[in-house]
């Protein structure tokens, strides 16, 4: 069993027009079973964001990261920074359009095979419909370069479509599919630990190393005292570009196929303590999914559950 805790703070001021903050957030993982491979991650930043009266939105910020491990997993501990600027341009009042550009970087202390620079741009439009519906489409080129390596930067692009439906009053419904194509260079087969928690899918696979179509739908149902409940699930299918490994880790004559099945459940609730406008916002979530794959390294069912507390002043 893995444990997290995560904790945070993240000041912010505004004047008119602007607004800009900074945070932090900490997040603790133990294994229960192998604390030698416990860690921590530690990011900072701070963002900044601008809204003149045209309705145009700017967004920007900077953050560093730090992983610190003190057992077996400190060869995977990283210092990385990102930065990254958006904007928000409404046509009309039923068109808008979305686009940015993010870089980061990641620095391994001791695996410089692994240490690796990302670039991201991404453009999309949204069209809301009277009643309440809304469609939008995007698409997000990444390039990521393994400083460890000679070769071409590894490529992809992420095309995206959303549908979201009002199905009731109180109800609504979102649908999303999303294409992932890679070009250009080779991904590594391990290119980082994600910083979320516990996942590992960064390391072991990193993003850039398969193709997917995946396909979600989510159904949100606000409840009477005001909870928000949101039941979601989706289905993803990867193509990677590196051959399956049978139970003996022994290579087969096929390239590793994935089929992934995920179902989440979450709950959420915001409570106004005083006339100041201080605000406790309560979450709770319940998640699992099942993998399926031609590697038998690949095949597993993992779940997990948590709840969280913020504190808006």
């Amino acid at each position: 069993m893995v444990q997290t805790f995560s904790a945070g703070i993240a000041p912010h001021w505004k004047w008119p027009g602007w607004e800009s903050g900074l945070f932090y957030d900490g997040t603790m993982v133990d294994f229960s079973r192998h604390s030698e491979s416990s860690y921590a991650v530690h990011k900072a930043g701070a963002t900044l964001y601008y809204s003149p009266a045209s309705a145009i939105r700017v967004r920007g910020g900077m953050h560093l990261v730090v992983r610190e491990a003190g057992g077996s997993t400190d060869m995977y501990d990283y210092t990385g920074s990102g930065l990254y600027c958006d904007m928000q341009f409404p046509f009309s009042l039923d068109w808008t359009a979305r686009g940015g550009l993010s870089r980061q970087t990641r620095d391994y202390r001791m695996i410089s095979d692994l240490d690796n620079d990302e670039s991201l741009a991404f453009f999309g439009l949204e069209h809301r419909f009277q009643g309440g519906a809304s469609l939008g489409l995007s698409a997000e080129a990444g390039a990521k370069d393994y400083l460890g390596r000679e070769g071409p930067e590894a490529c992809q692009l992420r095309t995206f479509m959303r549908v979201s439906l009002p199905l009731a009053d109180a109800t609504g419904l979102r649908l999303r599919l999303v294409d992932r194509l890679n070009f250009g260079g080779d991904a590594l087969v391990a290119a980082g630990i994600a910083e979320d928690g516990y996942m590992i899918e960064d390391l072991y696979d990193d993003p850039y190393s398969y193709e997917s179509l995946e396909a979600d739908a989510m159904v949100s149902q606000l409840l009477s005292g005001g909870v928000m409940l949101r039941i979601g699930c989706a289905a993803k299918w990867k193509s990677y570009d590196r051959v399956a490994l049978d139970a003996a880790g022994a290579p087969l004559a096929d390239l590793r196929e994935d089929a992934c099945l995920e179902v989440s459940m979450g709950a959420g609730k915001t409570l106004r303590l005083n006339r100041q406008g201080t605000l406790l916002k309560l979450s709770a979530g319940w998640y699992v999914n099942w993998n399926d794959s031609n590697d038998a390294l690949y095949r597993y069912r993992a779940s997990s559950a948590g709840v969280g507390a913020e504190l808006e002043f």
